[in-house]
């Protein structure tokens, strides 16, 4: 008797399906997957650089890839009409970012709240360009030493470049010098 799609691997037929079409697709386009997934059971996802629209896609097939939810943010007008179900169906959560509703409160609760969840969010808050990151992410997951820590995520993300390279900020927060030390705010 032939194996059902997805047996044996501890995913349902559909999980299987969305992984299997999502290596193909990357696979395609001439890319791969690396890496491996955090132990821990909460953590945060960060998608940076963040220029294009494409950035969705490419959650979405990290989240197929490894059999993920992701809850991820989104600016609250993606979430009317007729997609709005199916995005909130994908792990997304709206935002308006034009009003202040303590969204950082909001987030650390719902990771307390949850045994295992991952919050995918783009430091870079815009697909347009951008002078600095946005300070949320990093308080979501503090250490206590941001100088330390926004250098090893410059290391990282510094020589990355988005669909579109010009849209691409620099990674620093608020209140951090350029490069001609001058204070970002």
């Amino acid at each position: 008797m032939p194996a059902r799609c997805g047996e044996g691997t501890g995913m349902n037929p559909f999980a299987w399906t969305a992984r299997s079409l999502t290596d193909l697709t990357v696979g395609l386009a001439g890319w791969r997957f690396e890496g491996e997934l955090p132990s821990d059971p909460r953590y945060v996802l960060l998608g940076a650089p963040h220029t294009s629209t494409w950035d969705f896609f490419l959650l979405m097939a990290v989240r197929f890839h490894w059999n993920m939810h992701i809850r991820w943010m989104g600016k609250h007008s993606m979430f009317r009409g007729p997609l709005g179900p199916l995005m909130r169906a994908l792990g997304g959560l709206p935002i308006k970012r034009d009003e202040r509703h303590n969204t950082v409160a909001q987030v650390v609760e719902m990771i307390h709240r949850h045994p295992r969840i991952v919050i995918g969010l783009a430091p870079q808050g815009t697909r347009n360009p951008a002078a600095r990151w946005k300070s949320g992410f990093y308080r979501l997951m503090p250490t206590g030493d941001i100088q330390a820590d926004m250098r090893v995520l410059a290391e990282f993300y510094g020589p990355l470049k988005g669909v579109c390279p010009e849209k691409t900020a620099p990674v620093r927060l608020a209140d951090a010098p350029s490069e001609t030390g001058e204070r970002v705010t």
